[in-house]
């Protein structure tokens, strides 16, 4: 198979597992989150978290003694998105870049599984979160593919290089 080859077909799965994902449930709390809307309302959870985290430092500079919430965080992981999309989206002129935002996109995927709780609305309350669906997977697995495309172009790449050398 061939470079154009594998960087179309990588292009083309990972923007359909991106795309399906988001018809797809994501989690589960109180209730099931469609994939679509966490994507839509996942900015606002942001800004609120990074709120959360401003409010306990100027406590802690105004010398209360605060804690910050263990609950913080989870919404942060939605930040692979547009990671995705720009690694999609540069696939094509930078293998490199692209292996490399990938892998912060699967990291930042994977850490959601390190939290029991997320921002659930826009008052702020956290709920636990109680089962990953279809939509999650999908998810990681369109970032997962753009992973394994450009290794697997990079390492054609050289293995080329290294042929065209030994020759």
């Amino acid at each position: 198979m061939t470079e154009k080859n594998i960087t179309k077909l990588t292009i083309i799965i990972a923007t359909t597992l991106f795309i399906v994902s988001l018809t797809q449930t994501a989690y589960c709390t109180n209730d099931c989150k469609s994939s679509f809307m966490v994507l839509l309302i996942g900015l606002l959870g942001i800004l609120t978290e990074i709120g959360a985290i401003a409010s306990f430092i100027l406590e802690k500079l105004n010398g209360h003694s605060s804690s910050i919430s263990n609950e913080i965080g989870a919404t942060f992981t939605w930040l692979a998105n547009p990671i995705i999309l720009f690694s999609l989206f540069i696939f094509n002129h930078s293998k490199r870049t692209s292996l490399v935002l990938s892998i912060i996109s699967t990291i930042l995927i994977l850490l959601f599984m390190a939290f029991d709780k997320v921002l659930d609305n826009e008052a702020g309350h956290y709920s636990k979160i109680t089962e990953l669906k279809l939509g999650y997977w999908l998810w990681l697995l369109s970032s997962l593919t753009i992973l394994i495309g450009s290794l697997t172009i990079l390492k054609l790449t050289k293995l080329d290089n290294e042929r065209k050398n030994a020759l």
